[in-house]
């Protein structure tokens, strides 16, 4: 019996101090950051916010143009978080009040983010992800912002879920920007995005509005099986061929003001 409680015992202590091993400080990760280390993590939480806009190569944007400054910092080794939780904010941009400053990070390798819950706001406001990005089977809980972002080669949001606002307007896509199976509870925004690849949204559900005003699919886009429970905005948008709406739904209005197609609801 004795035993029997001792192996117990072991059991919740070894348990315990592998519970603990599993929780990192973003400092750390910043840490290996600034030593140009490539980051690597597997099923672990990151406390505190990971703030990538302050690293030690951050540099005064002389080619900004306007009255404001802007610093950029350069995250030069590849990272990559597989089924990880950040449990506070993730920036990649911030503007100190008024805009009169802002900073701003960019990513020369590739930044892969996979099966990861961001229980916080996350910004990657007019950062330039060089390589491939890949932010596949993701829980976004609260706000995301991609506005003015830069995607340089193939990027994938696969099967991710946005339980808050999610904001891509003015979004710079060079590559394949995949989007199927994603999950959108509250407003996406794609106003004034380019996709130079055919473009694929299939299976996606927009459960709030869904804005599209001035997007262009250059070659085309997959909208099958895409479910749009409430508004939906496509004016002035263009969708070359080929482009499938086959079993698309639209529950909510829809504004195809001078698209130059007009979906019929079932």
């Amino acid at each position: 019996m004795k035993n029997t409680v001792l192996s117990i015992l072991l059991a919740l202590v070894f348990a315990s101090i592998a519970q603990a091993q599993k929780e990192i400080s973003a400092k750390e990760i910043i840490q290996k950051i600034n030593l140009k280390e490539n980051v690597s993590y597997q099923n672990v939480v990151i406390t505190g916010d990971l703030d990538l806009t302050r690293l030690d190569n951050s540099q005064l944007d002389t080619k900004n143009k306007g009255d404001n400054k802007r610093y950029v910092s350069q995250v030069i080794s590849e990272i990559k978080f597989t089924n990880c939780v950040f449990k506070g904010k993730v920036l990649a941009h911030y503007s100190e009040e008024r805009n009169i400053t802002s900073y701003k990070t960019d990513f020369l390798e590739a930044a892969t983010f996979i099966n990861c819950t961001f229980e916080e706001a996350a910004s990657f406001r007019h950062t330039k992800f060089f390589k491939q990005t890949n932010f596949s089977n993701c829980q976004f809980q609260r706000k995301i912002d991609f506005r003015h972002t830069s995607f340089n080669q193939a990027s994938t949001f696969y099967a991710s879920e946005f339980n808050e606002d999610a904001d891509f307007r003015h979004t710079s896509v060079k590559e394949t920007f995949d989007f199927n199976n994603v999950v959108f509870k509250e407003e996406a925004d794609f106003r004034h995005v380019k996709f130079p690849a055919y473009q694929n949204f299939s299976g996606s559900i927009f459960n709030e509005f869904a804005d599209f005003g001035h997007t262009t699919f250059k070659k085309g886009v997959d909208f099958s099986n895409v479910q749009f429970l409430k508004e939906s905005d496509f004016r002035h948008a263009y969708f070359a061929k080929p482009s499938n709406l086959e079993n698309t739904r639209f529950d909510g209005e829809t504004d195809f003001k001078h698209a130059n197609i007009k979906p019929t609801k079932d």
